[in-house]
């Protein structure tokens, strides 16, 4: 997974220094605030493990701020609204909900992608909401259905239609809440937005057959001394 000559200088720093902290960066945003990634997680990493949701928020967070300088602009949801969804209370879920609607609300209409990680079993597979196109597709490197009839038995599909549901929500609530505001009083940003969120079309999950897979057996975890 990792190139060579970042597998030694990442292995080097964690045999070597003392730090616990290898990468840290703090913003105001909600979404990616305090990230952290310990030498617990480079282990892992290094050792073909399980990768840490601190590994994949800062992956995120560094394709963001590149982004801030270019003219291609996507949004990364960060992994904690998505992580075992399915064991979620049914108070931190309506509390995610709230948290994506005001993300996705700010996001709509500026950026072209949106990418939700899904954390499940030590494995992430990806959601990506296509906002020009209406479209979502799931991408699991685990897929464990070959038609969509087996679909209904995966357990990774499962939470790709919790985003769905999430994103539907989304959709539905800002369609009501738009329709009650005074265009008068918007600006011409905000008058955009609310004409697209008016369109009559949903967004349906669909999965991805084309991206590469995994061997069934390469989740598992198998951590060794440095």
């Amino acid at each position: 997974m990792l190139k060579p000559d970042d597998r030694r200088r990442i292995t080097q720093f964690w045999s070597i220094d003392s730090s616990d902290e290898y990468w840290t960066a703090e913003t105001t945003d909600f979404n990616y605030y305090r990230i952290m990634v310990l030498k617990d997680d480079l282990h892992s990493l290094i050792a073909n493990g399980p990768t840490s949701t601190q590994i994949v928020d800062s992956f995120c967070y560094m394709k963001r701020e590149k982004e801030n300088i270019t003219k291609q602009k996507n949004f990364y949801v960060s992994t904690t609204i998505f992580h075992n969804i399915n064991e979620q209370s049914i108070e931190t879920t309506l509390q995610n909900k709230e948290r994506l609607y005001n993300q996705l609300m700010d996001q709509y209409g500026i950026v072209s992608k949106i990418f939700f990680p899904l954390f499940h079993y030590n494995h992430f597979s990806l959601v990506v909401l296509d906002t020009k196109n209406a479209e979502m597709i799931h991408y699991n490197s685990l897929r464990q259905s070959t038609t969509d009839e087996d679909l209904d038995f995966d357990c990774y599909w499962e939470n790709a239609e919790i985003v769905g549901h999430f994103v539907q929500y989304w959709l539905d609530k800002a369609k009501k809440s738009t329709s009650n505001s005074n265009a008068m009083d918007s600006t011409q940003a905000t008058t955009k937005k609310i004409n697209s969120i008016k369109s009559d079309f949903e967004f349906q999950v669909k999965e991805d057959r084309t991206c590469a897979q995994q061997k069934p057996t390469s989740y598992v975890i198998k951590l060794k001394a440095f």
